[in-house]
């Protein structure tokens, strides 16, 4: 957590690695044997893919991480790898005091204060004899810091600005875990910009390739290969009306089975589904409620599990055990063997994720009435 704090605050790279490895960047190389360099890049490797995340890494081993970022120069690896990394920093955070949590927030620009008496309190719930259940909210934070830390988060309706309670500019939380949440967020995003920029400064990366033993060199080319499927979204091509997708009349017959495919029907999905969709394409973390309308529609409208699965290892903050149980719990395969639909507009709407008004009441309908549409302009 040390290195990304200091990441997150825009601490320069060279003072950094001499802080924390005792050399200077162009030196940092000579400083360990091969064979452990290697097995940094090998667990870099297993971090991406989203196969063996510890909850924390040595400093020195996490600082080598961002250094063989920069030499791959692919901002969705880098986004990637600090979401997992800052996830990883939960823990860490949840254990400390608070006066050390507040301090660590102070730092990301976050003014949270403490209320030791509790003088904000909350009446949650009265029952029939008129006792009362009340939550105190001892952290507060002023609300346009609120809003900003939680932006990516909003989507969640328990996170959206107007769910909370707000009194005289400050945001009141009930739960430390809430506020341990927003620290991630702010960290997260004061990382990933600063990362950008240097993936962008060609003398930082210049410097870390020729300082680089050629093996490893060839190692870390082989390992941006490798994860070429990570860093290259799906492409968002124009539709082909010709394509064999739209020969049956009765759409519910549709078996897709490649993103060829995919991309030749996005074009006919509801704008709330493409809209999410394209938030995954850009490697965006999703809401609850968005992977679940996403997955549903996809699975309803005849997407191959296997597929879905391949399409949600975009996301950042990937796992594919926890997923593929998720998809094929929404499928019907397991747990109640119930398959599910998608939210159905009105719903859509309280979530905030509708986008436009397209006069249907689920967004199946929409995708239904486009490919008949279609097909009654072939005949």
């Amino acid at each position: 957590m040390k290195v990304l704090l200091a990441v997150a605050m825009g601490k320069n790279l060279d003072e950094l690695c001499q802080a924390m490895l005792g050399a200077p960047l162009h030196e940092i190389f000579d400083l360990y044997p091969e064979d452990v360099l290697i097995k940094y890049l090998n667990d870099l490797k297993d971090i991406l893919e989203g196969r063996s995340i510890k909850s924390s890494y040595p400093s020195d081993e996490t600082l080598i991480h961002i250094l063989y970022l920069l030499v791959l120069r692919s901002k969705s690896l880098a986004h990637r790898f600090l979401t997992y990394l800052t996830k990883a920093t939960s823990k860490t955070l949840s254990n400390l005091l608070d006066e050390e949590l507040l301090r660590i927030a102070k730092s990301l620009g976050l003014n949270f204060k403490i209320d030791n008496r509790c003088d904000e309190y909350i009446i949650e719930f009265v029952d029939e004899r008129g006792r009362s259940l009340t939550s105190c909210y001892r952290y507060s934070l002023p609300y346009y810091q609120y809003i900003e830390a939680t932006l990516r988060l909003s989507k969640d309706l328990k996170w959206k600005f107007t769910n909370q309670y707000v009194k005289k500019g400050m945001v009141y939380l009930r739960d430390k875990r809430q506020v341990v949440r927003i620290i991630e967020e702010a960290m997260l995003k004061r990382t990933v910009d600063h990362l950008d920029k240097l993936i962008t400064d060609n003398t930082v990366v210049e410097v870390l390739s020729r300082s680089i033993p050629e093996k490893l060199l060839d190692r870390i080319k082989a390992l941006s290969n490798e994860l070429a499927y990570y860093s290259t979204p799906l492409h968002n091509n124009t539709a082909r009306s010709t394509s064999k997708e739209f020969e049956s009349v009765n759409s519910k017959e549709l078996k897709i089975e490649s993103y060829e495919q995919l991309e030749n029907l996005k074009p006919y999905f509801p704008p709330c589904i493409q809209q999410i969709l394209d938030r995954l394409l850009e490697k965006t973390n999703l809401s609850h409620q968005e992977r679940f309308a996403l997955a549903t529609f996809m699975i309803n409208i005849g997407v191959e599990l296997e597929l879905l699965l391949e399409l949600f290892k975009l996301a950042p903050d990937f796992n594919e055990r926890i997923a593929r149980y998720q998809i094929e719990h929404l499928a019907g395969l397991r747990g109640s063997r119930k398959k599910y639909l998608p939210y159905n507009c009105d719903t859509m709407k309280v979530m905030n994720l509708c986008v436009s008004e397209c006069g249907v009441r689920n967004p199946l309908t929409y995708f239904y009435r486009q490919l008949r549409r279609v097909n009654k302009v072939k005949k």
